[in-house]
């Protein structure tokens, strides 16, 4: 089990995301983009609204601080954005940048905040699962994020 700590914490940092389109904002990485659309899908089948994702930028920097790979940024003006480190996206693959992304819009899209470690939920502040636990796992991860009754846990070895 991986315990990469991504730091994943929703700040008020100056951000700028204007969001255009019908699905996500034109000032989304075209890396970044195919895991917007799959956050859509994933969103639509668990009965979430669509466009949860548009006015919600994302892009690339050198490194962000400490050992955080993305951070959810909101400026009240001037909408929302996903910074991610570059450093980590290269290092990861693609469970692991799925679920970076997912949790990062768990915090811009729907709103939500951390959950504690051992619930095996997105919004925990550390990425859980390798590539093979993950397929395991996604369709209840996915349930759980999107679900409107919070308290939906699973213990995790």
């Amino acid at each position: 089990m991986r315990a990469k700590i991504l730091g994943l914490v929703a700040g008020t940092v100056l951000a700028g995301g204007c969001g255009v389109g019908p699905h996500y904002s034109l000032n989304v990485s075209r890396r970044v983009a195919p895991y917007y659309a799959r956050f859509e899908a994933a969103a639509v089948q668990h009965g979430a609204p669509a466009g949860l994702t548009r006015g919600i930028g994302a892009r690339f920097v050198p490194k962000l601080p400490g050992r955080q790979v993305g951070v959810c940024v909101r400026h009240p003006t001037r909408g929302r954005e996903i910074k991610f480190s570059a450093e980590a996206w290269l290092a990861a693959d693609d469970a692991e940048r799925e679920q970076v992304v997912f949790h990062e819009l768990g915090h811009c899209a729907l709103g939500r905040g951390h959950e504690p470690v051992g619930h095996g939920s997105l919004m925990e502040p550390a990425l859980r699962y390798g590539a093979a636990e993950w397929l395991a796992v996604r369709e209840w991860a996915l349930r759980e994020l999107f679900s409107t009754g919070r308290g939906v846990t699973r213990v995790v070895d």
